[in-house]
């Protein structure tokens, strides 16, 4: 069964880049609270054809967001590197969007650490005093 895809618009309404990278980081935060695997962010690709403001600024923050939250992104021209395993239609992705796809939720090392006390810090401070004999 292929990972479920949800789709984030954020610059089709009228944001301004400053709103646009606030509701790309605001949505990238609920997908990891989520713990989603996979997120389609739709950026535009600009009027001018060769990538607007919007998109000049999530290909600033993304390498910011992506060592934060724990994800790697695929553009338009890496879509043959999509890994197979999460099932993605590459053909949803064109170079007004970006995938980003999310690493699985590590557990926390210290949960996972064996219980090893250190009796060098539990030493006792009695003291055994020898009584010589008479």
């Amino acid at each position: 069964m292929a990972d479920a895809v949800r789709k984030v618009d954020i610059a089709h309404s009228g944001q301004t880049v400053v709103e646009a990278m606030e509701q790309l980081k605001v949505e990238v935060e609920n997908a990891r609270r989520d713990r989603e695997t996979v997120l389609l962010v739709v950026h535009g690709f600009g009027a001018t054809g060769v990538g607007g403001a919007i998109k000049a600024a999530l290909t600033t923050e993304l390498p910011r967001l992506a060592r934060q939250h724990g994800f790697k992104a695929y553009g338009y021209a890496d879509k043959e590197r999509i890994p197979r395993e999460h099932k993605v239609d590459a053909r949803s992705l064109n170079q007004g969007s970006t995938l980003l796809i999310f690493r699985e939720a590590q557990p926390s090392r210290d949960s996972t650490q064996d219980f090893r006390p250190n009796f060098r810090n539990l030493r006792s401070k009695v003291r055994v005093r020898v009584r010589r004999a008479p």
